[in-house]
């Protein structure tokens, strides 16, 4: 009992020396790991990534922070906006959301510490307001990163800890999206549809979506998706009951008999007359006929 006691004390001394001895090894790892980035040999990386905006859509930024107790990295991508390319950085980090900022060429004034904005707080870096260069933007972002990898095309540069910047070539990258926001592709040709939609209030004179009309408008988008799936080619007749001021009527009208080039009958099904008739009104007035579409 007493030697297997002694073992057992043994191994117990061993494990803790060891994992003592891989903890320190860690740690030293780690360290060089942390060690952040130094001023030299960040000038260039970051006149590539400004010179990289406006002429290429291959362009990725990758920045480490692996020190930084807010943010444990950067992301950066080029987007299209209606007033040109811009540099969108998404802060990562630890505690909070993620946060995105846009950065132009050239900003628009000069800018100094003191012209920040109370949202620019949100921003981990304290870096510029929206519209500053992405020069500065750029230099704040790799300050005290641990490390920095830019892809342009088919070029990867990385910017070690040491402030050495290397080189090297790498497959094409494809070219990402580069609009802010990605193309949707919906059931309903809300173009084709605009004359019933202004019919009916959901759109402008311009084709703009009414304020008050968004929810509906999601409504009728999310019904024409299930309608298109549901209906077989052999339907020639749709029943709407209860269908209130034809919503739903007129879209299922357009995506059957419009887009799909069906020969169905859309009957709607509402107890008030005024709806009734403004319904048929409006379906004669677009050119609809009887055959194709009627409120009773």
């Amino acid at each position: 009992m007493l030697l297997l006691d002694v073992a057992i004390f043994r191994l117990i001394i061993t494990s803790v020396y060891i994992c003592s001895g891989f903890q320190h090894y860690e740690a030293r790892r780690g360290l060089q790991r942390l060690r952040a980035i130094t001023q030299e040999g960040t000038n260039e990386l970051v006149q590539l990534v400004t010179s990289s905006v406006t002429r290429s859509n291959g362009l990725l930024l990758d920045i480490e922070r692996a020190n930084d107790p807010q943010v444990k990295s950067i992301r950066g991508r080029v987007v299209e906006l209606k007033k040109g390319c811009v540099l969108q950085l998404t802060f990562k980090r630890r505690l909070a959301c993620d946060l995105v900022k846009n950065y132009e060429t050239h900003r628009k004034k000069k800018w100094s510490p003191n012209d920040k904005r109370e949202e620019d707080s949100l921003d981990p870096l304290a870096a510029a307001p929206r519209g500053a260069e992405i020069q500065t933007a750029v230099t704040m972002a790799i300050e005290n990163a641990t490390r920095v990898k830019l892809v342009v095309e088919d070029t990867e540069w990385i910017l070690s800890a040491s402030g050495q910047l290397s080189q090297k070539q790498i497959a094409r990258r494809e070219p990402s999206v580069r609009t802010h926001d990605r193309i949707k592709h919906r059931t309903l040709d809300e173009e084709m549809a605009r004359a019933f939609m202004q019919g009916l209030g959901l759109v402008d004179d311009n084709g703009r979506v009414r304020p008050a009309k968004q929810r509906k408008l999601s409504q009728i988008r999310q019904f024409c998706e299930i309608l298109q799936n549901s209906v077989s080619d052999d339907v020639d007749l749709v029943l709407d009951a209860g269908s209130g001021a034809g919503y739903l009527s007129f879209a299922a009208h357009q995506i059957l008999g419009v887009q799909r080039k069906k020969k169905v009958k859309i009957i709607g099904i509402e107890r008030r007359a005024q709806l009734v008739q403004n319904a048929n009104n409006l379906a004669r007035s677009l050119g609809i006929d009887s055959a194709q579409f009627e409120f009773i």
